[in-house]
C-alpha cells in the first residue's frame, strides 16, 4: 500500500481493508479495453509501482496493457505539454498504441504521425438538465475516415476540475487521427 495521503484517503478510505477493497486492481476485468498507463520518473511516491501493478493485473487477465515510464518527467509535467510540439511526449504514443490495437500489431512509440486539422464540437450535453457538469467536448480529425474513439476524463478526484483542462491533449490526439470525447 502507498503511504497515507489525505486526498487519496477521501477516495480510497482510511483503513488498509477499505483501501484494498477500493483499489482499481480489484475492478480489473478480463473484458476490459486495452490500456496504456503512463507514469513519470519523478512521480508521486509509489505511483510507478501502482501503474506497473495495474498493467500486470490486466495482462494476467488477458487484457493488452502497457505501463510506460516517462523519463525526466514529473507527475503533471507531461500533461501540461500535451499538444505543445516537440515538448509533447505522449500524443504520438497514445495514437500509436490505439493504432496498434486496430491493426493487431505493436506500433513504435515515437513513429511520426500524419497531422490533420481538428473539428471541435464543445459543450455537448450527454444528460438531460443542462448542467455543465454533464457535457462533453468532441474533437475529430477534419477528414472523412472512420476514427477510433478515445474517452478522456479529467483529474480532480471527482470533486474538481473541468474537461477544458484536457483541450490541448484532445486537439493533439485528434490531429493525429483519433476521435476524442472529453467529459465532465
Amino acid at each position: 500500500l502507498r503511504p497515507r495521503d489525505r486526498r487519496l484517503s477521501r477516495i480510497f478510505g482510511t483503513t488498509a481493508r477499505m483501501r484494498t477493497d477500493a483499489s482499481p486492481l480489484v475492478f480489473a476485468d478480463k473484458n476490459g479495453p486495452p490500456a496504456l498507463i503512463f507514469y513519470a520518473e519523478n512521480d508521486i511516491q509509489r505511483l510507478d509501482a501502482s501503474a506497473r501493478a495495474m498493467a500486470s493485473r490486466l495482462q494476467d487477465l488477458g487484457v493488452d496493457a502497457v505501463a510506460k515510464e516517462l523519463h525526466g518527467e514529473g507527475h503533471t509535467s507531461y500533461v501540461f505539454r500535451i499538444g505543445k510540439g516537440h515538448r509533447d511526449v505522449v500524443s504520438d504514443r497514445i495514437r500509436n498504441f490505439i493504432t496498434a490495437q486496430e491493426e493487431g500489431a505493436t506500433a513504435e512509440d515515437d513513429a511520426p504521425a500524419h497531422s490533420w486539422e481538428v473539428v471541435a464540437d464543445l459543450d455537448q450535453p450527454y444528460a438531460d438538465g443542462g448542467d455543465k457538469a454533464q457535457t462533453l467536448d468532441l474533437y475529430r480529425p477534419d477528414n472523412d475516415a472512420p476514427a477510433p474513439l478515445l474517452v478522456l476524463v479529467h483529474g480532480g478526484d471527482w470533486t474538481s476540475g473541468d474537461k477544458a483542462e484536457l483541450a490541448d491533449l484532445a486537439r493533439a490526439c485528434a490531429s493525429k487521427g483519433l476521435a476524442i470525447a472529453s467529459v465532465n
